[in-house]
């Protein structure tokens, strides 16, 4: 994905840009600008370098004070969406708090506001948490309640615990407490985009404190559709987990009747790069909620296991049988490296073991 990411950056692209920032600055010079961008390095460029590199060479071809060149900027980005623009963002991040003066930081806090509508600023918003966090985060309070969903997911996306491939913030690792204000004004929010980055950021926070996410769920289930949604796709590690305290929510009690009755794989032998079919029924299920997953015990290079569980089932007033089919591949991703050797394939309704088979990877 990032590999073809990065082709999007191309010459056509650059000449693009630099067309665009020239009509909104004629002071531009493009022609310098391309050849910066396009040096004798770009090609062997990630996809995030190239962003980082796009950047810096508008920085150094701009040459204007911070509140200028934001403004160059602001009437340039229109037409570069999407994960790619956004290195306007980025040049907010790189360049906003060198010299944090009030009005900067008021130049750099409409600025980001503005380019997350057409790009996002997720990643460029952490920087400014950190340098600032109760400002900041009073900020972020605000657009929780803006009228454009953008803007309303930063508020929640840009202060993700554990954002990926973003920088991290260890303080709401250790105290999430400024989160939940924000969480709480968009926790029935009708955009589907919002909802997604709320979830996210308390799954997130579950990771360090189960406890507060189980207690704000308990708090909220039941009361809007939008917030019910929003704790199933919250609670997705902690009920792999097959967290007791999570699994009460959803009322997924404990199997004590339900038996395996048959389980059946294709190859009880099978090489790396093929795939793993297998069959198995239930009986006498749980009369209230049924979550059904499957786990892989993957058989690691030092000989030990790797157990990774997949949820494949949920429902409600089921019959007391039935019947599940699933297939495995075993193909070499760049998540995942298989190995020789014994692995497992284990059964679970509601959190709890119904069965497991061995099988082996050769």
């Amino acid at each position: 994905m990032a590999d073809a990411l990065k082709h999007n950056y191309n010459p056509r692209y650059i000449a693009k840009l630099a067309t665009a920032l020239h009509q909104a600055h004629p002071a531009f010079d493009q022609t310098r600008f391309k050849k910066q961008v396009l040096n004798k390095d770009w090609e062997s460029m990630e996809l995030k370098q190239r962003l980082h590199h796009i950047t810096h060479c508008l920085h150094q071809t701009l040459n204007l004070p911070y509140p200028k060149a934001v403004t160059v900027l602001i009437k340039a980005c229109k037409t570069f969406g999407g994960y790619e623009g956004m290195f306007f963002p980025d040049y907010i991040e790189q360049y906003g708090l060198l010299n944090p003066s009030s009005n900067n930081w008021k130049t750099s806090i409409h600025a980001l506001e503005f380019f997350t509508q057409i790009s996002s600023s997720e990643f460029a918003v952490r920087p400014f948490i950190t340098k600032d966090t109760k400002k900041m985060m009073v900020q972020m309070l605000k657009w929780s309640k803006h009228k454009n969903e953008h803007v309303r997911r930063l508020a929640s996306e840009g202060c993700r615990p554990r954002l990926p491939w973003a920088m991290a913030l260890p303080a709401f690792k250790k105290n999430p407490s400024m989160i939940f204000p924000i969480l709480n004004n968009l926790k029935t929010d009708e955009s589907l985009y919002v909802r997604k980055s709320v979830a996210n950021n308390l799954n997130d926070i579950s990771k360090d404190h189960p406890d507060l996410v189980i207690k704000w769920c308990r708090k909220n289930i039941g009361k809007h559709k939008h917030t019910n949604w929003i704790i199933k796709r919250a609670c997705r590690t902690l009920l792999k987990a097959g967290n007791s305290a999570t699994l009460s929510i959803f009322n997924y009690t404990k199997p004590q009747k339900t038996k395996l009755t048959r389980l059946e794989l294709n190859k009880q032998k099978l090489s790396i790069g093929e795939t793993l079919r297998f069959s198995w029924e239930l009986e006498n299920l749980p009369k209230n909620a049924l979550r059904v997953e499957y786990a892989i015990h993957y058989a690691k290079k030092n000989g030990s296991l790797s157990l990774k569980k997949f949820h494949i089932f949920d429902g409600n007033n089921m019959d007391s049988k039935k019947t599940f089919n699933k297939n495995h591949s075993f193909v070499q991703r760049t998540t995942r490296t298989h190995h020789k050797g014994e692995h497992w394939l284990e059964l679970f309704v509601n959190g709890h073991t119904v069965g497991k088979q061995a099988f082996v990877l050769l």
